[in-house]
């Protein structure tokens, strides 16, 4: 009366969630022209989007500061961690698409080379140190408590200092260097 097919062995097949649905790539329009000797294209829109992203990111670093002064340390966690990715993707970002297409175009300009060498550079140990301190207060229960809310301002006028500064900098000097690969010839 029982068929065999329903005692067979069935081969597991784990059921999946969707996967999440990305924004389009449309944001940043590709033209023509790649960086010497890569496939990383220029994107007349990247600086607008990286100055975007700077705005965004001081934003965020201000209602950090307010809730720290508020003693909403709850929410300081969350915020915390919510710079920390919106931080890390911008520096993705910016390494990928502007330092690398940059070490390829400048490579013939002295000046120009070892301005965005040196400010790569400077990057690397701003981000380092900003992570550090970001980490600090978002791996342990620091921002549980009151009594390390000076610590914490402390730390966030410190961050504070490197990003605005660094933001600064880069939209001053570096991001005037971002230019179609035809202008470098």
């Amino acid at each position: 009366m029982f068929t065999s097919k329903w005692f067979e062995r069935q081969k597991y097949v784990p059921l999946l969630p969707d996967p999440p649905k990305s924004k389009p790539a449309a944001t940043l329009r590709p033209a023509p022209g790649m960086a010497p000797g890569s496939s990383i294209q220029y994107h007349p829109d990247l600086i607008g989007r990286f100055k975007d992203q700077h705005a965004e990111l001081q934003k965020t670093f201000h209602a950090i500061k307010s809730q720290v002064q508020n003693s909403d340390f709850v929410d300081v966690r969350k915020s915390l961690q919510a710079f920390k990715q919106a931080l890390m993707a911008h520096l993705l970002e910016e390494n990928i698409k502007l330092y690398t297409y940059l070490s390829r175009c400048v490579a013939g300009n002295a000046d120009s080379r070892e301005l965005m060498l040196n400010l790569k550079s400077e990057m690397e140990r701003v981000g380092t140190a900003m992570m550090r301190i970001i980490n600090k207060h978002t791996d342990t229960d620091a921002t549980a408590t009151s009594p390390d809310r000076q610590t914490l301002l402390d730390d966030l006028d410190e961050v504070g200092a490197m990003l605005f500064n660094r933001i600064q900098r880069e939209e001053t000097s570096l991001y005037e260097l971002y230019v179609p690969p035809e202008d470098f010839r």
